[in-house]
């Protein structure tokens, strides 16, 4: 049973063709509410329509609007609502089009298809790399200072979920929003096309792509998790349809990046990807995005709402002000380690602290784990890289890897070793307890970095091992195996540590805290970078400035050695508890926390693979005032 909002006198009924009941008629009203007061259920019913009423108007059967008589009034279904559909594709895509709609599972492909999926690998670190390496022609040591700069987006989307939700633009809370940040990383990917020399000018084309990425995923997973919600029996259908276009055309972009690089073809790579950007605008102009515009008294800031979750909207702008302050600073002082060092640790500083005090601690101890754990693993990537895809004029017997098998063959394995890592994790680590869990992903990463170690100082040539395969075999499948490993109990801890209604929330800060501990990670390896003098020129350089000699001990602290710091973290931040554990329902107090006896069972790989439909509860409740902010994980 389920309910739904139905035209009165019209043709209309429970979307996807279930029969109509009115609630008063349905013989399952009694038997599910026995226990319940008649004003109880007038009240469910009422609030139940308020998370339903727009849904209804974007969804209305044209022949309802044509006879004038929309008057919504609220049924019960008297078969389960989003009835699942036994069969093959084509019984899928009927799901989902009886469920959702046909426009929106084109919303869906546009976004996840084209962008997040196919857009993605380009405008962030592997297109970001080899442009910044074979046509602007800087040195590693200036990558690790743009590239904190380019990703800053992807650290503040907290922010864009609280302004979106708080200042509707035009009328609307998503779709404005939507339009305009495509239109900025269409233009992004329009002047990388045209080319500059200049890092700096680059550095803003790649920042607006990823604003666009970012942006538009986070209010899409908004959307369709605040649909997913009225339909509940479809299960995990809506997921799989974007995460499979997600895996889809990443895999199609890591394809063709790696052969256009080693034709030279780099301009030509965002030619190709521009179309990809704009194409969003098209479907949200056409109202394939299902949002109904707010009326005009509704058209200013929502204060109501700032105050209701005051603690949530001070976090996430103050993370956002931090992403934008770490962005100047790192174009502006790209040369001055120092400067860029001190700055990052002191916003870390401030937003660890702000933590602490406007989160519920338990809740803010574990994003604080998530934070130092991608904060200590140093990242000296762009040396790395150099190194891997330097000539014999720079690294004279170095691996010498091409484009196509470092980023197309490493990638589709890599890919392969995620889902392994998955597999894994659920068959292995299922019921453990979560200090264990993180120990063991820590000491596999720092594992990982033995192959790199072994590959800077030749060992594996003397044993007969080809740079390949070492490389293959150590930082893309251990490395790939541990990432997910270690990035799976951090939702689940999440999950069952997050109070209640304030979900979709929490997710954006975990997405932040963990993007900006990454950037913290850059700087860290920048500095480490300065400090022992080790530097990479750009592609077509003399190779005089090619310095790797304490490559090797870099890479023993910052992804052997200091990594290993984040297990003592465990024991002050990460509650004792097993992944399979009932979860407390906490009552919302900033600072600290209060357990209430009411319990729930929360299976570790359901809270993973459902994490929109976790999210889904607290996005469907919002009115039109829309009273939550959005997420992305």
């Amino acid at each position: 049973m389920g309910w739904t909002v139905c035209a009165e006198g019209g043709d209309g009924g429970c979307l996807g063709n279930a029969a109509l009941l009115p609630r008063d008629e349905d013989p399952g009203w009694k038997t599910q509410y026995t226990t319940k007061t008649r004003k109880q259920q007038i009240e469910e019913s009422e609030v139940e329509y308020s998370r339903r009423k727009d849904f209804w108007a974007y969804n209305e059967p044209a022949e309802v609007r044509a006879k004038g008589k929309y008057h919504p009034v609220l049924c019960r279904c008297s078969t389960p609502m989003g009835k699942k559909v036994v069969g093959g594709v084509n019984a899928y895509v009927t799901l989902m089009r009886e469920n959702f709609g046909g426009r929106f599972m084109v919303m869906l492909f546009s976004v996840y298809f084209g962008v997040k999926g196919f857009v993605s690998p380009f405008g962030s670190y592997a297109g970001l790399t080899f442009y910044f390496r074979n046509h602007v022609g800087v040195s590693a040591t200036d990558l690790q200072a743009f590239t904190v700069a380019s990703t800053a987006p992807l650290s503040m989307k907290a922010l864009f979920g609280a302004f979106s939700d708080a200042v509707p633009l035009f009328g609307y809370h998503k779709r404005s929003y939507i339009i305009i940040m495509s239109a900025a990383g269409g233009i992004g990917c329009l002047f990388l096309a045209l080319g500059t020399k200049d890092p700096k000018v680059a550095t803003a084309w790649f920042f607006l792509i990823n604003l666009q990425i970012s942006v538009s995923d986070l209010l899409t997973e908004g959307k369709y998790a605040e649909l997913m919600s009225l339909r509940p029996k479809t299960g995990g259908a809506m997921v799989s349809w974007v995460w499979n276009w997600y895996q889809v055309a990443g895999l199609l972009a890591i394809l063709i990046i790696g052969p256009m690089v080693d034709n030279g073809m780099i301009l030509e790579m965002y030619w190709l990807v521009m179309p990809f950007a704009f194409q969003v605008i098209g479907p949200v102009m056409f109202g394939c995005f299902p949002e109904v515009r707010q009326p005009p008294a509704s058209r200013r800031i929502q204060w109501h709402l700032i105050k209701a979750k005051w603690n949530y909207f001070v976090l996430a702008v103050l993370m956002g002000i931090g992403s934008i302050i770490l962005t100047i600073v790192s174009v502006q002082y790209s040369d001055n380690w120092h400067v860029i060092l001190g700055v990052s640790l002191g916003v870390s500083v401030v937003l660890c602290t702000a933590s602490l005090v406007l989160l519920p601690r338990m809740l803010a101890k574990a994003i604080l784990y998530l934070f130092f754990s991608s904060a200590l693993y140093i990242n000296i990537n762009s040396a790395l890289s150099y190194y891997y895809l330097a000539d014999g004029d720079c690294v004279v017997d170095g691996p010498h890897f091409s484009a196509t098998y470092f980023t197309t063959v490493v990638g589709v394995v890599g890919s392969i070793a995620g889902m392994a890592g998955v597999s894994i994790f659920y068959a292995v680590m299922n019921d453990w307890h979560f200090r264990p869990t993180f120990w063991v992903t820590i000491c596999l990463r720092c594992v990982s970095g033995i192959f790199d170690f072994v590959i800077v100082k030749r060992y594996n040539r003397d044993a007969g091992v080809s740079d390949h395969v070492m490389y293959m075999m150590g930082s893309n499948i251990i490395g790939q195996v541990a990432y997910m490993m270690e990035f799976m109990p951090g939702v689940v801890l999440i999950s069952k540590l997050c109070p209640e209604d304030v979900e979709a929330t929490v997710y954006a800060l975990l997405a932040g805290f963990s993007n900006f501990g990454a950037a913290i990670a850059q700087t860290i390896g920048l500095a480490m970078l300065e400090i022992f003098k080790v530097d990479f020129e750009g592609a077509g350089a003399s190779g005089d400035g090619c310095n790797y000699g304490s490559l090797p001990l870099l890479i023993i602290l910052c992804n052997m050695l200091i990594p290993l710091l984040a297990i003592p973290l465990t024991f002050l931040l990460v509650p004792d508890m097993r992944l399979t554990d009932k979860t407390p329902n906490f009552k919302e107090k900033a600072g600290s926390y209060t357990a209430v006896p009411d319990f729930e069972d929360n299976d570790p790989m359901a809270s993973l693979i459902q994490q929109d439909e976790v999210e889904m509860e607290d996005l469907g409740s919002e009115s039109d005032d829309e009273e939550d902010f959005d997420t992305e994980i």
